[in-house]
């Protein structure tokens, strides 16, 4: 079995991305994130089925209007305000016993920048998923879950994992040299994610994004590293 590598031994940041205020379509490119808003907003509200319809009505708008001429810049802000200008939305529509904590729904809130990093790595998770599904003989994302699901585990334990998983033989360095390359994708893989919420992104930006949202540790041990 042959592990499959990414070209470099190193990530580029602020590599060429789609700038997300000039998607084809606004509320499809917001579905990317929904998953960060709902629990979001469910953490806050505490109704699963508010939060719901105040996406919809979210998501109604962003068809019909598309992201417009609003402030532009980081993506996990104008959700953040787009989500909360929602809620307010629905409340007015429907009154609940609880209030939405509209005043708590700040752009710097802690729990929303949970919930964003979380969504970004579910993203990129799914991304290391499809791409060895897509490359027969390629485990890099079995060798990254198996190794982040049991840390205390040796080379070789990791490997006989593996190995029993993908019923094959995996040697200990297969699995090294595996596990390198899916940490060097993945890495690469945060950072094009990152890029992708920023409008016209620099690497300074991107750096500050990491550094803001809590991933900047998973990226930078690829940064500068000679080839």
């Amino acid at each position: 079995m042959t592990p499959t590598h990414p070209p470099d031994r190193t990530i580029q940041l602020a590599r060429q991305s789609t700038r997300w205020s000039q998607a084809d379509s606004a509320g499809g490119y917001t579905m990317r994130y929904i998953t960060a808003m709902r629990n979001y907003l469910i953490d806050l509200w505490g109704d699963g089925e508010a939060a719901d319809k105040s996406l919809v009505l979210l998501l109604g708008h962003l068809a019909s209007k598309g992201f417009g001429e609003s402030e532009k810049g980081r993506l996990r802000d104008y959700l953040l305000r787009s989500a909360r200008a929602a809620a307010a939305a629905q409340y007015r529509r429907e009154p609940t016993e609880v209030v939405p904590p509209i005043d708590q729904m700040q752009v710097d809130d802690p729990t929303w920048l949970d919930n964003w990093r979380e969504c970004l790595l579910a993203r990129v998770w799914r991304a290391m998923e499809r791409f060895e599904h897509a490359n027969p003989g390629n485990f890099e994302y079995s060798a990254l879950r198996v190794s982040t699901d049991h840390p205390d585990d040796t080379e070789s334990m990791l490997a006989v994992r593996i190995g029993n998983q993908l019923n094959a033989t995996v040697t200990p360095p297969q699995f090294r040299s595996t596990l390198a390359a899916a940490r060097l994708r993945f890495a690469q893989s945060i950072a094009d994610e990152v890029t992708d919420t920023l409008e016209s992104p620099s690497t300074e930006d991107v750096n500050a994004e990491l550094a803001a949202i809590g991933l900047q540790h998973l990226v930078e041990p690829f940064l500068g590293r000679a080839k």
